[in-house]
């Protein structure tokens, strides 16, 4: 009860929906699970209008203390993120000027759709550059304080922190490897020239929705599907749709199999926050489906992705959707990022020996020290390499993977 309570108030707080009733409302407990979604500041911004509408109460003392101390709390983590969003666009400002392309994703781009855009609350901030260009990005990125973690070989973004401004994700890539390919078949997302957005770069339209999509489409995979990525395909959807190429769209979800996915998403958006089919291009989909789409994202333990299901999932589809042998397939992926590890090349340096990433100059010294390494534990299993990395898919040992298999293999995900 106190769920849909609180996916009512997430509704209004971030879309403007209009409350019609609120069963046997315990402002605590909705609170409680707003905060396990990691949305409290936009439920908030709800119940805070829904007071100022009279649509609900906050009679006795303890609902009103902790009203008044979480609205401190979200008008201070609004003005941080304000801040700290401000100093990230200028260094994104300076990477441009040196001609590097650098395109916003996420964040501050669909915080712009919601009815309260500051209380849309980021852990990071993602960006895209070439591949071609991410030394020079990385060294703007330096040069403001930051301290840059050097992504690995298999990775496609790096990490880069501030005290004072967060974290920032550098990619140089939409999805790493085996999501690009395995996931996604390595179909095209991005056909349309980036857009400016409130003094951003950001990708097309069309593109913005695609990744949008597929990047719920990753967390529901991941086992970390939230209400906050549900919402932001479907205020998407809602600001876009006359401008969106859906004949595109559906192209892309027909082949890689998540248009059902999809269209259930719009149904959840109808059955749980109010909203109206008629903002949505004509859609159907399965309430029973909705309701699962509800369970999953509410079950418990989905702080971590579970590595298990996540490798089983892989080569069923692997299996299905590319005919092919996914035990081949990670032994090759293996054996190619080990031979990359291997090598002397200056980037796996910069990965391998920090110092040498932070001051060019000690290159020399990181190749010696690579040198050493490959002479101690290197050479032997260098030759050994066909063993040393053979995959093998794990056995359905749980019975929350073999229930989440069955789910997905329902929405002809697989």
């Amino acid at each position: 009860m106190q769920r849909e309570n609180m996916l009512k108030l997430f509704a209004l707080g971030a879309a403007g929906v209009p409350i019609d009733t609120l069963s046997d409302f315990d402002f605590h407990e909705v609170m409680h699970l707003a905060i396990e979604q990691g949305v409290w500041q936009l439920v908030l911004a709800g119940v805070k209008t829904a007071v100022q509408n009279g649509d609900i109460l906050l009679q006795n003392e303890e609902d009103i203390t902790l009203f008044h101390e979480l609205h401190k709390q979200m008008l201070a983590s609004c003005i941080k993120q304000d801040r700290q969003h401000a100093g990230i666009l200028n260094v994104i400002n300076q990477i441009r000027e040196k001609g590097i392309p650098c395109c916003v994703l996420k964040g501050a781009v669909l915080a712009a759709l919601y009815k309260n855009p500051a209380c849309r609350i980021s852990g990071d901030v993602d960006v895209l550059v070439p591949e071609k260009d991410e030394d020079r990005a990385l060294s703007v990125f330096r040069e403001n304080g930051f301290t840059v973690g050097v992504r690995a070989q298999s990775s496609n973004h790096d990490k880069c922190y501030s005290e004072e401004l967060g974290m920032v994700e550098v990619h140089v890539s939409l999805y790493y490897g085996i999501m690009q390919d395995v996931w996604f078949d390595n179909v095209e997302m991005m056909t349309e020239p980036f857009r400016e957005q409130d003094g951003m770069q950001t990708l097309g339209i069309t593109d913005g929705y695609l990744f949008t999509l597929l990047h719920t489409v990753k967390h529901f995979l991941s086992n970390r599907l939230w209400v906050k990525q549900i919402m932001d395909v479907l205020l998407y959807e809602m600001h876009y749709k006359d401008q969106i190429d859906f004949e595109r769209v559906d192209k892309v979800l027909t082949h890689l199999k998540y248009k059902e996915f999809s269209d259930t998403l719009k149904g959840f958006g109808v059955l749980y926050f109010g909203l109206n089919r008629e903002d949505f291009r004509p859609f159907s989909f399965d309430e029973s489906k909705a309701e699962r789409i509800l369970k999953d994202v509410f079950q418990p333990g989905k702080k971590k992705a579970d590595r298990e299901f996540f490798e089983v999932y892989n080569a069923c589809r692997y299996s299905t959707f590319k005919n092919g042998d996914f035990n081949r397939f990670m032994t090759d992926w293996r054996r190619d990022n080990v031979k990359k590890a291997m090598s002397f090349s200056r980037k796996n340096m910069y990965i391998r020996y920090p110092y040498a990433a932070k001051n060019h100059l000690l290159l020399p010294v990181a190749w010696i020290n690579h040198l050493y390494v490959i002479a101690k534990t290197g050479f032997k299993r260098f030759s050994l390499v066909k063993q040393s990395v053979k995959y093998s898919v794990p056995e359905m040992d749980t019975e929350q993977t073999k229930k989440r298999l069955e789910m997905f293999k329902d929405f002809d995900m697989i």
